[in-house]
């Protein structure tokens, strides 16, 4: 086959920097003249009543010197207000002009041509139409935009960056860790959790946009709960070096060790197992805005122990499918495992042959075939009568399951809010992922023998 040069475009980091510094600028900007332009018409409300009361006591005023006072005043009144008027004209300019250059931001190309050459007998055709809105998709997340379309209903050491890598959020602390998407394989996309690696300057504090036990509705007290998420965007892996095995391993819970067998792995030179950080990226219905910040987000990192307030029992099992359904989809993906193996079929299918008599012209055989429709009807039926009682019963074990959620995500909150002031940890705290887990074992036993219900 031949080949052909083609083009196709590419992000510029420069350029996205410099057209989300000039955004910040501008937003800034705006919000602090619309600011300003409140404070001044307040003000001027405030000195018009004043002024209104002045001419009131000047209309009263019988002597020529409490008269001659009240003028000066209402003079210097009448000057302050002419005044902030100038100022709030001013700020009203600046507010039109800052929202312009907004949109001048917004309007930057921060893309550059790039000359390919495409060979039209390979895959790489899927690579180039990928990468195009690669970026958008990342500087998304590093808005807190909506990224998918799709929504979901919810059952119960300093390393460099590789190609398709990028820095999404980090979670801060005395270490701080980045969050990286890894999108070398297209459509299958991956997150990780790193230490030993700066955050760029427009990267989010991803605490700052938890949801998990926050008010959604301040008149109802209603928190944000699974209902409101539309999609969940992949699940964040922190991969401890030199780990060789599958990265959905790591997020299932590490029974924490007691002083004994801690002081004997170290007797031993064993390493002492540590609770990797794993972090559920998700996408919610309605956006949200971030106290301290201005635009709205729909995207959260919800941790182990925020995973537990919105799924209550089964977020442990639900971090640890939808990891594997990430992981395995992009090691698929990616072509290393093995060929499809196929495996029967868990459904039992009904024969389509009928046991029919040898003489198929006589009346015993139309006797045989009415009696086995009647006994047919009588297994249908039957069999309505059986989904009936199941149905039924279904419903019973449904409502009583959600009371015992509901009690379940209570009793959690209220456990982990003890905990927090048994180790003197603030609720402000992000909890280590082996205090996490140390919580987790500890509610779980006293919630199994009903010590908390």
């Amino acid at each position: 086959m031949g080949s052909s040069r083609d083009t196709i475009q590419v992000l510029n980091q420069k350029k996205l920097a410099e057209k989300d510094a000039l955004r910040r600028v501008a937003v800034e900007g705006k919000i602090n003249a619309r600011k300003k332009v409140e404070e001044k018409k307040k003000a001027i409300t405030e000195k018009n009543t004043s002024v209104a009361e002045l001419e009131r006591l000047l209309a009263a005023a019988t002597s020529e010197s409490e008269k001659e006072a009240k003028k000066k005043e209402l003079e210097k009144l009448q000057s302050e207000i002419n005044n902030d008027d100038s100022e709030m004209r001013d700020a009203e300019e600046e507010e039109k002009k800052f929202a312009t250059e907004e949109k001048d931001a917004d309007m930057m190309d921060v893309y550059d041509d790039q000359e390919i050459k495409a060979e039209h007998d390979s895959d790489d055709d899927l690579n180039l139409a990928e990468s195009t809105d690669e970026m958008d998709r990342i500087g998304k997340m590093l808005r807190g935009a909506r990224i998918s379309e799709k929504t979901e209903t919810i059952e119960i050491q300093a390393i460099g960056l590789g190609k398709g890598q990028a820095i999404i959020g980090y979670k801060g602390g005395i270490a701080k860790k980045v969050i990286i998407v890894d999108r070398s394989v297209p459509k299958r996309e991956i997150f990780r959790m790193r230490t030993g690696v700066e955050p760029p300057a427009n990267c989010p504090d991803i605490i700052n946009w938890r949801r998990a036990g926050k008010v959604k509705n301040r008149q109802t007290k209603e928190k944000w709960n699974k209902s409101d998420i539309a999609a969940v965007l992949g699940v964040v892996i922190e991969i401890p070096p030199k780990y060789k095995g599958n990265p959905e391993d790591l997020v299932r819970l590490i029974k924490p060790l007691t002083n004994k067998e801690v002081f004997d792995l170290k007797e031993k030179g064993k390493p002492i197992p540590k609770q990797p950080e794993v972090q559920l990226f998700l996408q919610w219905k309605l956006g949200m805005i971030p106290e301290g910040e201005e635009e709205e987000v729909f995207i959260s990192y919800e941790s182990r122990s925020g995973c537990r307030t919105i799924f209550k029992k089964t977020a442990d099992q639900y971090l640890f499918e939808k990891a594997k359904e990430f992981e395995e989809a992009y090691r698929n993906a990616e072509g290393r495992t093995k060929s499809e193996i196929r495996t029967m079929s868990p459904v039992s299918l009904p024969s389509t042959a009928r046991n029919t008599p040898e003489d198929d012209s006589g009346s015993e055989g139309e006797e045989e075939l009415e009696q086995e429709n009647k006994s047919e009807e009588k297994k249908t039926e039957e069999k309505k009568k059986g989904e009936k009682k199941t149905e039924e019963k279904n419903k019973g074990e449904k409502k009583d399951n959600k009371l015992d959620a509901d009690a379940y995500g209570n009793a959690w909150e209220d456990y982990e809010a003890k905990y927090r002031a048994r180790k003197r940890i603030g609720a402000d705290v992000e909890l280590s992922p082996t205090q996490e887990a140390d919580l987790a074992f500890q509610f779980d036993y006293l919630w199994t023998n009903g010590k908390l219900k």
